[in-house]
């Protein structure tokens, strides 16, 4: 039986510099995470055997305690590594990149061999029909934690105004975004409110004081206009 203690003798030592990528290639492996995989699970199957055959005998439990041991360290140094490595995942690749509340399509993005980054998306489907709630920059990794919980048709905000508007309260928001909404707006003095029915709520504000929603051009400078000085508010159009 081979001594648990050679298992990662010449690979170890390049391993724990953080170059799984040269070793990934030099072992023929498609990539730094099917190497780990499979390092990983030959050094749990040679601890195994080895506490099968050697049960009872103190040196060589902690032989094998000292081969664990060396797992773990690895599964902690793999972890580290990955973010060195690349992997396939979507990219914007628009000129400009990726407008917020934009609607992304084909055309705004690819999937291309890149760093790995947490959070990223590897898949065109996970990505299309969402919208960012923040601006990607062109050549930026597209993270979930970018995108919008729901999806949208292409286009279906094209000419919309983004208004941010206070949020009194969030009891009946939805916890998936886009939904589409009614949206009164105060008047004064003591007047009937006015209605909109044609409104998307789009993010809703960490803090939950405020919210963005998407309406028409046209309903956007009657909202403008009628809340005045009332209230403090931002706007700007949907690209």
């Amino acid at each position: 039986m081979k001594d648990p203690r050679r298992i990662l003798d010449g690979v170890w030592p390049r391993f724990s510099g953080l170059n799984a990528t040269e070793l990934s290639k030099e072992f023929q492996y498609e990539d730094e995470v099917s190497f780990v995989t499979d390092v990983s699970c030959r050094v749990l199957d040679k601890a195994r055997t080895s506490t099968l055959t050697w049960h009872g005998h103190v040196a060589d439990f902690l032989l094998v305690a000292f081969v664990i041991l060396m797992f773990a360290i690895f599964v902690f140094v793999s972890r580290q590594s990955f973010p060195h490595g690349k992997s396939q995942q979507v990219v914007a690749v628009v000129a400009g990149g990726i407008p917020r509340f934009h609607v992304i399509t084909l055309s705004d993005i690819s999937v291309q061999a890149v760093p790995t980054v947490d959070g990223s998306l590897g898949h065109i489907e996970e990505v299309l029909g969402h919208y960012p709630v923040e601006n990607i920059p062109v050549g930026t990794v597209v993270r979930s934690n970018q995108l919008s919980s729901g999806m949208m048709p292409p286009g279906a905000l094209s000419n919309r105004v983004a208004l941010l508007l206070p949020l009194k309260s969030t009891g009946l928001v939805s916890k998936s975004l886009p939904v589409r909404m009614a949206l009164y707006i105060p008047q004064r003095p003591a007047k009937d409110p006015l209605v909109f029915n044609d409104v998307y709520l789009l993010y809703v504000s960490a803090t939950q004081d405020g919210a963005t929603v998407a309406v028409t051009q046209a309903d956007a400078r009657l909202i403008t206009n009628s809340l005045g000085t009332m209230d403090t508010y931002m706007a700007e159009p949907i690209r």
